[in-house]
C-alpha cells in the first residue's frame, strides 16, 4: 500500500509552505504532487475554446503508428522524447523548428490570458526552493520547447513507460547542462474526459521495467501485485512526479470529451542552481 506521506495534494495558494517539494521528489521521499488551480476556470474555458477554433494553426503530429490502439493521440508541437513513430525522438533541426513555432502559437493561444508557460514556470519555482526556473536556452539563440499539447480522444491513452531516455540524440546539448538521471515529468490538465484518462503509477518499482498489462480490467489483487496507484487531476491542476524512475501509463479516455494536457519534463542543472523544464 502506498504511504500517504509520499503524495501531496496542494492548493496553488499554499505553495510557500512547500518549497522543498522538488528536492523531496529528487530524493525519492515524494512520488507525486498535484497542485490545484494553477490555471483558473475562466481562462481554461477560453483557452480550450481557442484550441477548438485554432487547432489547425499548430503543427499537429501523430504519436503512434496506425496499428497501435493509441494511434488517435495527437501532439501539438514536437516533444524531446521517443514516440511510437519516432523511437529515437525527433531529429534535432526538426525539433528546433517545431519548438520555435510552438512557443509562438502558445503565445497567441494565451493572448490576454495567463500564459501557460509562465504559470508552469512560477509553480515549479515555488516548489523548488527558489531555484531559477526556465527553458534551456541554446547558443544559437534558439531554445527547447516549453511543452507540447497532447490530445487523447476516446479509447486512447499512453502505454506503460518510464521517462528515462539515455543517449537520446535530441538531448545532446541538454545533457551538458542538466542532470537527466533524475528527470521529472509534469503536465497541466486542460480538459479531462468524462471517464478514464487517469495517470497510473507503479509506486514501489523504482527503475524497474514497465509492465505490459492493461490496467482497465485488473482485479484488486492484481493491482496490489503491481503496486498500482491512480491519479485523476482536474482541469487547471498541475501534476509533478518522478516519471523517469517509476513506470506509469495514461489509461484510455472515454466519452466525447478528449483529454488535453500541456506537459513536459524537468531536471535540475548540473550545478543545482536552476530547474530546467522543457517539452
Amino acid at each position: 500500500m502506498l504511504d500517504e506521506k509520499r503524495v501531496l495534494d496542494l492548493d496553488i495558494a499554499a505553495l510557500d509552505a512547500h518549497a522543498d517539494v522538488v528536492d523531496r521528489i529528487l530524493g525519492d521521499d515524494l512520488l507525486h504532487v498535484t497542485v490545484r488551480s494553477v490555471c483558473d476556470p475562466a481562462s481554461l474555458v477560453e483557452i480550450n475554446r481557442r484550441l477548438d477554433r485554432e487547432h489547425g494553426r499548430f503543427e499537429v503530429s501523430p504519436v503512434h503508428p496506425p496499428e497501435s490502439p493509441d494511434h488517435g493521440v495527437q501532439q501539438l508541437g514536437s516533444m524531446a522524447c521517443p514516440t511510437g513513430l519516432q523511437p529515437r525522438g525527433p531529429a534535432w533541426e526538426t525539433y528546433l523548428r517545431a519548438a520555435a513555432r510552438f512557443r509562438e502559437d502558445c503565445a497567441n493561444l494565451c493572448e490576454g490570458l495567463p500564459d501557460l508557460e509562465n504559470a508552469v514556470g512560477s509553480t515549479l519555482k515555488a516548489l523548488s526552493g527558489g531555484r531559477r526556473t526556465g527553458i534551456p536556452e541554446l547558443e544559437e539563440a534558439a531554445s527547447y520547447s516549453p511543452a507540447t499539447i497532447r490530445i487523447f480522444p476516446a479509447g486512447c491513452g499512453a502505454p506503460w513507460h518510464r521517462d528515462a531516455y539515455p543517449d537520446l540524440p535530441v538531448h545532446a546539448q541538454l545533457r551538458e547542462i542538466a542532470d537527466l538521471s533524475v528527470q521529472l515529468s509534469w503536465y497541466l490538465i486542460l480538459t479531462a474526459p468524462e471517464k478514464g484518462g487517469s495517470l497510473a503509477v507503479c509506486f514501489n518499482r523504482a527503475d524497474a521495467e514497465a509492465p505490459s498489462v492493461s490496467t482497465e480490467a485488473l482485479s484488486r489483487d492484481e493491482e496490489e501485485q503491481l503496486d498500482l496507484v491512480r491519479f485523476a487531476p482536474r482541469p487547471g491542476d498541475l501534476v509533478l512526479f518522478a516519471g523517469s524512475r517509476y513506470p506509469h501509463c495514461v489509461e484510455p479516455s472515454h466519452g466525447p470529451r478528449a483529454r488535453r494536457t500541456f506537459g513536459g519534463f524537468a531536471a535540475p542543472a548540473l550545478d543545482g542552481e536552476t530547474l530546467y523544464f522543457w517539452g
